[in-house]
């Protein structure tokens, strides 16, 4: 019943548009969705919807779906109502497994609107997604450094990085994928129509190398690439650029590659997701890295945090465990910790936070210890440890 939707989420990007119908009471997949871009899609759309059965007192719903910069599943309609959000997160979560790609709805948010367009009201709840497992679309550059880092070694991905006003968004699509080259040109051709008139974009084919490395073969003019844009390759792991010549030979470019400003790129990037999204992440924290400073490590997945930890690891012990957004502020979730850690993130912070803003979250944060069990054996809080921040409340 859901099966045709999970393919349209499977190819769900950034700035796209949907119809959709949803239901409250009814035995089947609550929603339908149709992709609102082509002509006939609409015709299609309610053809779907009008041979779906109608249960007896169910509550039917129809509007317009889109997915916004940060990732958000928006669905919108003047006849949206409050439980409806619940509805769709209860059934997400159970049938996931069956279908992968509603972990495109985590964080998902209903917009009841007026009549007349404006919005009357907003439901959004983080807490129903915490047991669905996330799926950034395409088009978030979160899920196009998933797609590089889980590329094998000696396989490839289509890439398309563009910055506009509104910052940079990338596009990394494994060739592996069936049918790889047609869905890459088509999300290619979506991300590029809504760029503003000051767009920069690069385009080419990224391969990994037998080092973990990822070199770049493309047709744009490497010399000219701005800051950002070569910033986001170095951070993803980018050694070697090639630029292809129309007379078929290449010029060769290399990036420097400076491992703690990657890192704290990328952290500063997942703080801004806890902070805004309420997502859940795992850490790492070491008072002494391999770098010889204290290091904070964020990410995703277990394997990735693994990795990542253990070209990080000195000759200090560390802490590891969860990180997330509780009521006072950021909240670690540690199964084994370190003595005064606290202290030392104050550390971490204090170092940081000029050239890093967002870190200013972790400012005043506070710190419980799990056994393996899930019973709490420790809460700790250190207000003196933040009290050298002149104004430890103020925004990022």
């Amino acid at each position: 019943m859901f099966e045709y939707e999970n393919k349209i989420l499977k190819k769900a990007c950034v700035g796209q548009k949907f119809w959709f119908w949803f239901s409250v009471g009814n035995p089947h997949a609550p929603i339908i969705l149709e992709d609102l871009t082509g002509s006939n899609e609409r015709t299609f759309f309610l053809e779907r919807v009008n041979s779906r059965p109608v249960v007896p007192g169910s509550t039917q719903v129809m509007g317009v779906a889109s997915i916004a910069s940060t990732g958000v599943f928006q669905l919108a309609s003047p006849l949206i109502a409050d439980g409806m959000l619940e509805v769709l997160a209860e059934w997400a979560v159970r049938n996931q497994e069956e279908f992968p790609n509603l972990g495109v709805f985590c964080g998902a948010v209903m917009i009841c609107l007026e009549r007349s367009g404006g919005i009357k009201q907003v439901y959004s709840n983080p807490h129903l997604w915490q047991d669905l497992k996330k799926k950034y679309p395409w088009g978030m550059n979160q899920r196009s450094q998933e797609s590089l880092a889980k590329l094998k070694k000696g396989h490839s991905a289509a890439l398309f990085i563009v910055e506009d006003s509104g910052g940079i968004r990338t596009l990394a699509v494994p060739m592996k994928m069936p049918g790889a080259n047609q869905m890459f040109a088509s999300l290619v051709n979506l991300m590029e129509r809504q760029s503003d008139g000051s767009s920069t974009s690069l385009t080419g084919l990224c391969r990994k190398s037998s080092n973990g490395s990822l070199i770049l073969i493309t047709e744009n003019n490497i010399e000219k690439l701005n800051e950002t844009i070569t910033a986001w390759l170095t951070a993803a792991n980018f050694h070697l650029l090639s630029h292809v010549l129309p007379d078929g030979t290449m010029t060769c470019r290399r990036l420097t590659f400076t491992q703690q400003s990657t890192q704290l790129k990328s952290l500063s990037d997942s703080l801004r997701l806890i902070m805004d999204e309420g997502a859940s992440f795992y850490c790492w924290f070491s008072p002494k890295s391999t770098l010889g400073s204290p290091m904070l490590l964020i990410e995703s997945s277990k394997p990735a945090l693994k990795a990542l930890a253990k070209s990080n690891e000195g000759d200090s012990s560390y802490a590891i465990g969860k990180i997330s957004k509780a009521k006072w502020g950021i909240e670690f979730k540690l199964r084994k910790t370190i003595p005064s850690f606290l202290q030392h993130l104050s550390h971490f912070v204090a170092k940081h936070h000029g050239e890093y803003p967002v870190l200013r979250h972790l400012i005043n944060a506070r710190m419980t210890l799990w056994d393996a069990k899930g019973n709490l054996l420790e809460k700790h809080k250190n207000d003196k440890a933040w009290s050298t921040f002149l104004n430890p409340r103020e925004k990022p």
